[in-house]
């Protein structure tokens, strides 16, 4: 932590090793950090200031606080708690851009620091995974705390994309049939929507700019992107549950070779297939 003018500047490396943490019925002095920093509200009323301007917060509240941002909190009289999610700009770089395409550049860009009200699912589901960070912190896996930790920051930012891309409405049965044709769940399915996309944009009778602007509006990505990430998480499904080789995954998902299957998936969750699938065995026979 450095002084600057009246307030502290906290750097990365003070908070690093606790990713995040539940704060607890206090006010915090004035600061700002390098580091971007994700507040999700669960329980209680706070006012967090900020010198664009004051912002009330309450229970499934979602801040996402940006490096530099200079803050503090006040309590409203009631009790109050609140999880802080911390992420290093590179991270969060990476990890905004897999949730929406042009995520970072609207979060530092933006006027203020953005708000926004999530489902109380989401904050489930945040909660549960900073208590497996918490149980695992002191093991001798830096790499498992690692993966953690991005999927909390997912949550976090696919709970606010949702809100902020998403808007609840209906979608058109053309649409969602096509969807049902893309999801890949099983092997059997995959020689067909990836080897003839083409085809399956025609059986829908709109044009092919038609559907790929549509699908795009209501889902927030690209047809492809779209096939990609389904591809990476069904190969998640054969690292897990198979004794596939990576070599015989990349096969079955249709990739020329198997340097281009590593590659799209250490983009897709940050690690190779083989460390992403010790990571994960290691977890669930905990």
């Amino acid at each position: 932590m450095s002084k600057n003018l009246n307030y502290p500047i906290y750097n990365f490396n003070l908070i690093n090793g606790l990713y995040t943490e539940l704060i607890f019925d206090h006010d915090i002095e004035r600061h700002c950090h390098i580091f971007w920093e994700i507040t999700v509200s669960i329980k209680g009323e706070y006012v967090n200031h900020f010198d664009s301007g004051d912002v009330n917060l309450k229970a499934c509240s979602l801040t996402i606080i940006r490096p530099s941002d200079i803050h503090y909190v006040n309590l409203k009289g009631t009790p109050a708690v609140y999880r802080d999610i911390y992420v290093s700009d590179e991270k969060m770089r990476q990890v905004a851009d897999i949730i929406h395409e042009g995520l970072y550049d609207e979060l530092i860009k933006s006027d203020v620091p953005v708000t926004c009200v999530i489902d109380k699912t989401h904050i489930d589901s945040i909660e549960a995974t900073a208590a497996k960070i918490t149980a695992v912190r002191n093991s001798n896996s830096q790499e498992e705390v690692n993966v953690l930790h991005n999927c909390l920051i997912m949550e976090a930012l696919s709970a606010y994309a949702e809100t902020r891309y998403y808007p609840a409405r209906q979608t058109p049965d053309w649409l969602l049939d096509m969807l049902s044709k893309l999801n890949v769940t099983t092997a059997s399915v995959l020689d067909s929507p990836f080897s003839s996309l083409p085809d399956l944009i025609d059986r829908t009778g709109y044009s092919h700019g038609h559907v790929c602007r549509k699908f795009r509006e209501y889902f927030g990505c690209t047809l492809i992107q779209y096939i990609n990430r389904q591809k990476m998480a069904y190969s998640t499904t054969l690292l897990l549950n198979t004794n596939l080789s990576v070599l015989d995954i990349a096969q079955t998902l249709g990739y020329s070779n198997q340097s281009n299957y590593i590659n799209s998936f250490k983009k897709e969750y940050g690690m190779s297939p083989l460390n992403w699938r010790k990571t994960n065995l290691n977890l669930i026979k905990r």
